[in-house]
């Protein structure tokens, strides 16, 4: 039995989990539909895990960018680190593309109103009218355009109305936050609807740079949305939105502190230039709020776009969807302190990226008869191309040269530039997919997808200083520490390098209704990753103080692959007021990308294998017609690497090793309660309780950590809808918690040629503490 699907509407909006009356036992939670596989179905039909929120559900758990959704969902995680396009890595169940290198794409696909985002940084920014969010688990090939590893993330705007509405809300909170979003709808003649959407999201940062006296970590974005809806037919519809985001924020880069203070060792070795600034030099360690560092790094990012979404329905059984999209993406980060600390060694990190894409999908879903068995089908093409630019330069500081006599009267010019590379990226995608329902009794359903994938890579490499000898002879005249201490650091050779793949995934899976209220699935499926070229200063080969003339020895990482299975059970209880689904999964990756960071340069490859097991347990069940409570589980019996090479994990860290944020227990509770005063107003209040196990911060660093977060807001609003104002907070206990963690640059190189004995020195991230504050809303 193929359960009811319904045509994949142009404006979807998913139902929230609240209450609605029943006949039978006075309330049920509502249907979540969601379009996982293409077409519109109930939640509890879809076989595989998936988590949907819509725009009440999002609201009640103040989540306005994607970073909320950590203490959402247990399985899913994301944290900005240094660079938000290189190094902000996506994970769901512990997977994830590892450390910092804008050439690796996600393990977890983003889409927007379907189409595809191939870096994390263009979702990144606060949310603009968004309609509701699904999070997929597992591999996605068969049902979306681009293959993907770990999973899916789907995004889906507020779709125009013909009816008039106009409606807007603002927040004012703490570190002087203020934001607003408003959205404008209606009809303009029968067959044309229109809507407009605004955010403007401004905050002070949670850090102070005591030696510059300015914060960072701000925030500073403003957005705009425009959307058409033109169905000049029942049978068609255009869907057309552009969109524009900027964002100018002192962030990401260099805003670290010390894990611990500095020991004896650190203090007399370069605590004397520290103290010559008249700063304290990290003297009351983990957690502090103070970021002394020589520059504030400053982050601009510019995203803009248009996609056309048709449909059209050939005939009552098949519907044909087109996706048309251009995009272009901008991010540079500025004046950048790469020591991340205040001694003056690294100055002027500077780097920048320019996409532009283009991306095309069809789809024809439909339904038909294979003799006796109903056939339920998605058919896709896809087609991408991508360029991308990408500039990196840096210097060094006053401080450097007072360490090269240090090192037997070695030269370091702080005026002249040390590394200056230009990049060329060239990408293009291709590739035909399909997906069948077969419907082989009343209670039994057999899935079958398979999906064929070419794909091109180019990488140009460009050295602006010079060519290759010219740069050889420049670095060793004017940056002998870095040539002494690290040559990673300095570029290798210029040159280009390419990758040709095509590829063959699939997945199987059976479903099983035992009653019409519960679901029983299993599934396996083939998922594959593409390969590519490092981007970083290595990427055509290593610079090799020793020789005079290079080695062109490009670092290319072999294609990323996983076989994965889930068994699940979805079901409704208590006559649909409760709602419980549990799905066992295990997927053993081969050749799982890496990239690791060993304190002076970023080693990029493949490990042999990784593995990710466990079991995720979401439960709703309403306790009264008030109150609606949430539990959500996800225990990571094992996350670990296999064997990874020395050459991309030199001190042996990460072999059989769990993976970094991949927590054996995570958890959240939620409460949401809602209660009529009287027939005009409506009093409501959300409690969240999020839980992190202890788990490594880094797969760099030997840090572990867990923690607990408690976000609650109470509001009152009218019955009607017209008007609600809420008080929040978020992290309310102040926890203090890592957020990401690294071993500084140079500085154990440095004081382990004082004393070989000594230690790496860690940096962390932190995450942001207690904010609280209040949103009015109004609605017309």
């Amino acid at each position: 039995m193929i359960k009811k699907s319904l045509p994949l509407a142009v404006g979807l909006i998913m139902s929230a989990p609240t209450l609605a009356q029943d006949d039978t036992s006075g309330f049920t939670l509502e249907e979540i539909v969601v379009t996982a596989q293409k077409r519109e179905q109930s939640l509890q039909d879809v076989p595989i895990a998936v988590t949907a929120y819509d725009s009440n559900a999002l609201k009640a758990q103040g989540i306005q960018e994607v970073t909320d959704l950590n203490k959402a969902n247990p399985s899913f995680h994301i944290n900005v680190q240094q660079n938000k396009v290189s190094n902000s890595p996506v994970r769901i169940r512990g997977i994830g593309t590892n450390g910092t290198n804008a050439a690796f794409e996600g393990a977890v696909g983003l889409y927007v109103d379907g189409v595809y985002r191939s870096r994390p940084g263009m979702v990144l920014s606060t949310f603009n009218d968004v309609g509701g969010i699904e999070i997929l688990r597992g591999p996605q090939g068969t049902l979306f355009g681009k293959n993907t590893s770990a999973g899916a993330m789907i995004i889906t705007s507020q779709a125009p109305e013909h009816e008039f509405s106009a409606g807007g809300e603002v927040t004012v909170g703490n570190y002087d936050k203020t934001r607003g979003n408003f959205y404008v709808t209606g009809g303009v003649t029968d067959e044309l609807a229109l809507r407009a959407s605004i955010v403007y999201d401004k905050a002070d940062g949670f850090y102070e740079n005591n030696l510059t006296g300015n914060n960072s970590m701000n925030t500073d974005t403003q957005s705009i949305k425009l959307q058409a809806l033109y169905e000049p037919t029942e049978d068609l519809s255009i869907r057309t939105i552009i969109d524009y985001t900027e964002a100018d924020e002192k962030c990401c880069y260099g805003m670290s502190t010390r894990l611990d203070a500095p020991s004896a060792l650190d203090q007399a070795v370069v605590g004397p230039s520290v103290a010559a600034k008249g700063i304290s030099y990290f003297t009351n360690g983990r957690y502090t709020e103070d970021r002394p560092i020589n520059q504030d790094g400053k982050d601009i990012s510019r995203d803009r776009g248009i996609s056309i979404d048709v449909n059209y329905a050939l005939n009552e059984n098949m519907d044909l969807r087109s996706i048309t999209s251009y995009r272009e993406y901008k991010n540079a980060q500025s004046e950048g302190d790469w020591d991340f600390n205040p001694y003056d060694w690294g100055s002027d990190y500077a780097q920048s990226y320019e996409f532009e894409t283009f991306t095309q999908e069809f789809n024809l879903t439909g339904n038909t008869e294979l003799g006796d068995i109903d056939v339920e089908y998605v058919l896709g093409l896809f087609y991408s191309n991508e360029d991308l630019i990408h500039n990196l330069s840096y210097g060094t500081g006053e401080d450097m040269q007072v360490l090269a006599l240090g090192l037997g009267g070695a030269i370091e010019n702080p005026d002249a530039i040390a590394v200056n590379n230009l990049y060329t990226l060239e990408d293009e995608v291709r590739a035909v997919y399909g997906h069948f329902t077969f419907a082989l009794s009343e209670q039994i359903n057999l899935i079958a997808g398979v999906r064929y994938s070419e794909e091109e890579k180019e990488l140009t490499l460009e050295n602006l200083i010079g060519t290759d000898a010219e740069y050889w002879a420049y670095s060793l005249a004017n940056h002998q520490v870095f040539a002494t201490l690290g040559s990673g650091s300095l570029s290798g050779p210029e040159g280009s390098e390419g990758i040709d793949e095509e590829e063959v995934t699939y997945t199987l899976g059976v479903q099983y209704f035992p009653t019409e209220d519960t679901q029983v699935y299993a599934n396996y499926s083939k998922g594959y990753k593409a390969g590519g070229i490092s981007m970083n200063v290595n990427a055509m080969g290593a610079f090799n103080p020793a020789s005079p003339s290079p080695t062109f020895d490009p670092a290319v990482y072999a294609p990323e692959y996983v076989d994965a299975y889930e068994v699940g059970i979805k079901t409704n209880y208590l006559e649909g007021a409760g709602r419980l689904n549990i799905a066992v999964f295990y997927s053993d990756y081969q050749d799982i990308q890496v990239n690791s960071w060993d304190g002076l340069k970023f080693n990029t490859g493949n490990a042999e294998t990784a593995v990710t097991q466990g079991i995720e347990i979401e439960n709703m069940l309403a306790l009264s017609e008030n109150l609606i409570t949430n539990v959500a589980i996800t225990y990571l019996d094992d996350t670990s690497f296999g064997e990874v090479p020395a050459t991309f994990d030199p001190e042996g860290r990460m072999t059989d090793r769990d993976q970094a944020f991949a927590p054996e227990w995570a958890g959240n509770i939620g409460l949401m309660y809602e209660n009529n005063l009287n027939d005009s107003l409506e009093i409501y209040g959300n409690f969240n309780l999020s839980y992190t196990g202890k788990h490594w911060v880094s797969n760099d660093v030997d840090v572990k950590q867990s923690y607990s977060l408690v976000d609650l807001s109470l509001g009152l609003r009218s019955t009607d809808g017209i008007w609600d104002i809420a008080f929040f907070c978020q992290n309310c206990g102040d926890k203090e918690y890592i957020t990401n963690g690294f071993t500084a640059p140079f500085l154990g190189t440095v004081l382990q040629q004082v004393d070989p004995s000594a230690e790496d020195v860690v940096m962390i991230n932190t995450g942001a503490p207690r904010t609280y504050g209040v949103t009015v809303t109004a609605n017309f």
